[in-house]
């Protein structure tokens, strides 16, 4: 049935008038009589739906007639043919593919047809397409066609979960009725594969222009939503342009559900913490991990990243906060961000920065205190304490727990010294860089071989063909070695790192490979059963995320077991 159709049919059903409909759902005469004669439609947006569907209702329980409201929403609804969209996702999703491959917004606006204020209202969560369907075809049609080498078409695969029909399955994926790398933890994940940290640097040292920064005053106070936007910004921004390149402490229970529907600052906030951490500032950064789930999900997506500059040291406070009170101490070497508010109003809090001596030091004791009631979170290493992150690793290898890793690759550790020998002189690498990839092999060969005796390792890893090793070669692991360089197999070379693989599986019971359908690009996830997990990002930069904290680790556990069960056939 057509929508004027299922109109006409309840209008008998409660025995109103257009004008009595008008007047129960807010709408106009006007409005009603062209809903019922054909002329027009309710927007996707759903919200005369809603009111139609409320006026029905109400009519219907005066004249105590029976009613059906979900039924008359969904018979709607499928006239319409329109999706419940979750724009906060979809904005989200919208802004993550523009970034990822660096869209221009006015080349887009252009593309598509679209005013480029309106499409920047849009990224920024200021306005909603008329008709977001069609929206996302738009886009979907542009991407796919602009960006079409074989590495594009893996980017988009890799979000989608779908590796033909890329076009439709971006559509689907923007609107959300895909969850594409499973849930926010595999979207997280995503990013993090392909996240190139040096390169988002570089291109926004390219893009700076001259920033105008003017001082705050020796103290001041902000009130409401806007103002504490404000206050980050300009707590940020004195960091930036301050001498001292100290260390600044950071605690905030404050809610983030408005603030998360503000992109613009959002992208203001990720991108000026970018820069503060480039520029020398270390960050004690305490999370509070009892935020709902859509909040924690925001907070890690944002934060994440950031993780890769290697100058955060992260904590969180295993008591569960006050539901009612939140707060938020920011703290430098000269300045402090105070700031308070009682339940989700931000919009009543108070925020207080001050340079004063006295209040710094007292915030200082203050961030002493928190952190003293912490314990990390997790532990970060690069390549400047990759001695510190193998006596970590070494920590565990007397645990009796058993272990698996998702891999990018073949697993380092049966690789023959020839071989290795061998790709590394085709790939010229240096002889230096060779004798330190050499020394993690043989280090972690080591270790295996200590594990094996009491515990079992499973190696998933990907299985490909020929012809799709040509569009996509495979890299041997260099992780270990902290190198960040790219060592890629011939494939006549994978295929012999496969052969000893499976003979070094075949003469170690407990060593167990499993082949996978798909992996990451760029990271390899390790767990330890019951006690540590490890994210390695291979390169852009080479970096390790040590995991404890219960529910992360969990997330992490189930996540990787979601995905072997997706993905896996065992070998």
């Amino acid at each position: 049935m057509t929508f004027n159709e299922i109109l006409e049919k309840y209008i008998k059903l409660t025995g109103c008038t257009s004008k009595e409909l008008a007047l129960r759902s807010g709408l106009s005469q006007t409005a009603v009589s062209r809903y019922r004669n054909g002329q027009r439609t309710p927007s996707s947006d759903l919200s005369s739906v809603m009111k139609l569907c409320a006026a029905f209702e109400s009519i219907a329980n005066e004249k105590n007639i029976p009613f059906n409201r979900k039924a008359l929403e969904n018979e709607f609804k499928e006239s319409l043919s329109i999706i419940e969209i979750d724009y906060l996702s979809f904005t989200h999703r919208l802004n993550r593919l523009i970034n990822l491959f660096e869209i221009n917004s006015n080349d887009l606006a252009k593309a598509i047809n679209y005013d480029p204020s309106h499409l920047s209202r849009i990224k920024a969560m200021k306005r909603k397409p008329a008709n977001p369907v069609k929206f996302a075809e738009e886009i979907a049609s542009y991407v796919t066609k602009r960006f079409n080498s074989d590495e594009s078409r893996g980017l988009i695969a890799s979000l989608t979960g779908e590796s033909e029909n890329l076009e439709e399955a971006l559509v689907h994926w923007l609107l959300g009725e895909t969850n594409g790398s499973d849930d926010y933890l595999g979207e997280l994940l995503s990013d993090l594969d392909m996240f190139d940290y040096t390169k988002f640097f570089q291109n926004e040292k390219n893009k700076a222009k001259a920033p105008r920064f003017t001082p705050l005053p020796f103290r001041k106070t902000f009130y409401g939503l806007k103002s504490i936007q404000e206050a980050e910004l300009r707590f940020f921004e004195e960091l930036l342009h301050s001498d001292v390149k100290g260390t600044v402490f950071l605690h905030n229970s404050l809610p983030l559900s408005e603030i998360m529907k503000h992109m613009d600052f959002c992208e203001k906030w990720f991108r000026i913490v970018a820069e503060v951490l480039n520029n020398g500032t270390n960050i004690i950064l305490v999370h509070d991990v009892t935020r709902p789930i859509m909040e924690m999900r925001h907070g890690i997506e944002m934060w994440m990243p950031l993780y890769m500059s290697g100058r955060i040291t992260s904590y969180y406070i295993k008591n569960r906060t006050h539901d009612v009170f939140h707060t938020m101490t920011y703290v430098s070497d000269n300045t402090a961000l105070i700031g308070e508010c009682i339940g989700n109003n931000l919009k009543d809090g108070m925020y207080y920065f001050t340079r004063s001596k006295k209040e710094v030091e007292y915030f200082k004791t203050k961030a002493k205190n928190i952190i003293s009631l912490c314990s990390p979170l997790t532990f970060v290493f690069k390549k400047e304490n990759r001695d510190e992150f193998t006596k970590y690793i070494n920590k565990y290898i007397n645990e009796k727990a058993n272990r698996y890793t998702i891999n990018s690759s073949l697993p380092i550790c049966t690789i023959s010294e020839d071989l290795l020998r061998r790709i590394a002189d085709r790939n010229r690498l240096s002889d230096e860089d060779y004798q330190k990839l050499l020394g993690s092999v043989m280090k972690m060969r080591e270790r295996v071989s200590i594990l094996l005796k009491s515990n079992t390792i499973t190696e998933n890893f990907p299985i490909v063909t020929r012809e799709e090793f040509t569009h996509n070669p495979l890299s041997i692991s260099t992780s270990g070695a902290f190198l960040d360089k790219t060592i890629y197999y011939t494939y006549e070379e994978y295929v012999e790192h496969l052969r000893l693989t499976k003979e070094f599986c075949a003469s170690h019971p407990r060593f167990i490979t499993n082949e996978i359908k798909k992996s990451f690009k760029n990271l390899t996830i390790t767990v330890m059963e019951g006690k540590l997990g490890v994210v390695s990002k291979l390169q852009s930069p080479t970096i390790h995320f040590t995991v404890h904290q219960p529910q992360l680790f969990k997330a992490i556990d189930n996540y990787n077991k979601y995905f072997l069960e997706q993905n896996s056939n065992i070998v």
